[in-house]
């Protein structure tokens, strides 16, 4: 069990990725799942349709979702987010194989910036 306090700790003396070291930075905390598929995981539109549903009963919004046929990205975030510093999301990944959910709570403001520095090095 290693605590998010004690990883931010430990970013401190190894040679890390400068964005790797600010992500590790902005988490408060997480917890992951990782579940072994059995037998087929169903068509990956029908299961984010009942992820969609299920998150919606219990006040989530689904904010990213990305498909293909062999895998599938989801995150969503509460309904009532008020500020980007103290944010819970979950991040649900499935392939033909595994099932990885993750529940993470940390500071949005760092990484939305790292984003927008990425970005504006595309040409979009």
């Amino acid at each position: 069990l290693i605590t998010t306090s004690l990883a931010r700790l430990a970013v401190n003396l190894v040679d890390v990725d400068p964005d790797a070291r600010l992500a590790l930075r902005a988490l408060r905390g997480a917890e992951v799942g990782v579940y072994r598929i059995r037998g087929q995981a169903g068509e990956r539109s029908s299961v984010l349709d009942r992820v969609d549903e299920a998150m919606t009963q219990k006040g989530w919004q689904r904010l990213v979702g990305v498909m293909n046929p062999n895998e599938l990205v989801a995150v969503f975030v509460p309904e009532n987010v008020r500020t980007a510093r103290n944010v819970e999301v979950c991040v649900l990944v499935l392939n033909e194989r595994e099932m990885v959910v993750v529940g993470a709570r940390g500071d949005l403001e760092p990484l939305m910036e790292m984003a927008m520095s990425h970005a504006n090095g595309l040409d979009l």
